[in-house]
């Protein structure tokens, strides 16, 4: 079986990967890959449903909560990145990021899982939009909506940050299980909703979604900021670690440096055989736990 990678038209069509198994590759009605373009996503669908469809299922009833939707895919990923310029409207990585979502539903089949890159919102996120007053709150909406839209449609869901990922950025994953299936007309309003999308709308209404999974949202944003905070201090306490090296071995103020080291101990960062003795350890147990031994 196959896997459908969702990734958006960038500069990685100059790579080899993509040169020479151009044929290979989904581009969509417009040969873009642009996925905020609603033709696109119906034109990969139809791809993938020629090519790898096995169910002909054109004729079910449009009401069946367990339609699949003539695939055959076991695993979708995305890992596309956004633009946070702070030239770039912010409404357009909105878009990018429902349109993965829509596209992800789209081509899923029932049973079939997900693993998709997405970004936590940011207070700049409402201050890009000229002449609006949009709160963060709103984002957060938004946020919430498009998390709860992969929830009811997937058994099983989970926010993920690896340990590969930079800390002190936005980026998280979302991993979604056995895939429940959508009818053709609850499609065709996401389509809708996408093709006319507004600034920080909630895709679906706030009073529809349970109190406890907004509570577990914020938690999770909670831990996703608190993760942030910490990668910024141990990035100062480096720099400030360096700084003082700096002057000890340029300038020779040993008394300055032994008083810092004292306190923010340094030499624990600094010193190449304490810093083996805590990371081999770590890709030991690394190793052990993937069985990559």
């Amino acid at each position: 079986k196959s896997k459908l990678n969702t990734n958006l038209y960038n500069t990685t069509l100059h790579t080899k990967l993509i040169k020479d198994n151009y044929t290979k590759w989904l581009w969509g009605d417009d040969n873009t890959g642009n996925l905020n373009n609603i033709e696109n996503i119906k034109s990969i669908v139809n791809s993938i449903k020629h090519k790898w469809g096995t169910n002909d299922n054109d004729n079910r009833n449009d009401n069946s909560n367990n339609s699949n939707n003539n695939t055959d895919l076991d695993l979708i990923i995305s890992d596309g990145s956004l633009d946070f310029d702070p030239t770039i409207n912010t409404l357009n990585n909105q878009k990018i990021e429902l349109s993965k979502v829509i596209s992800i539903i789209a081509n899923s089949s029932i049973g079939s899982s997900c693993c998709s890159k997405h970004f936590i919102p940011s207070k700049t996120d409402d201050k890009l939009i000229s002449n609006e007053n949009d709160t963060t709150i709103d984002s957060t909406n938004f946020f919430i909506g498009y998390l709860y839209l992969y929830y009811i449609m997937f058994d099983s869901l989970s926010l993920y940050k690896p340990t590969s990922s930079n800390s002190n950025n936005r980026e998280f994953y979302v991993i979604g299980k056995k895939f429940k299936g959508i009818t053709k007309h609850e499609l065709k309003n996401l389509y809708n909703i996408l093709d006319y999308y507004v600034f920080n709308s909630s895709i679906i209404e706030k009073e529809k979604i349970p109190i406890t999974f907004v509570y577990q949202i914020n938690n999770f944003l909670k831990d996703m900021s608190n993760l942030n905070i910490l990668s910024i201090e141990k990035e100062n306490l480096l720099l400030t670690c360096y700084k003082n090296l700096y002057n000890k071995e340029q300038e020779g103020d040993i008394k300055t440096y032994k008083k810092y080291n004292k306190t923010l101990k340094c030499d624990n960062f600094l010193n190449k055989k304490k810093s083996e003795t805590i990371d081999i350890p770590k890709y030991k147990e690394w190793i052990k736990i993937f069985n990559f031994e």
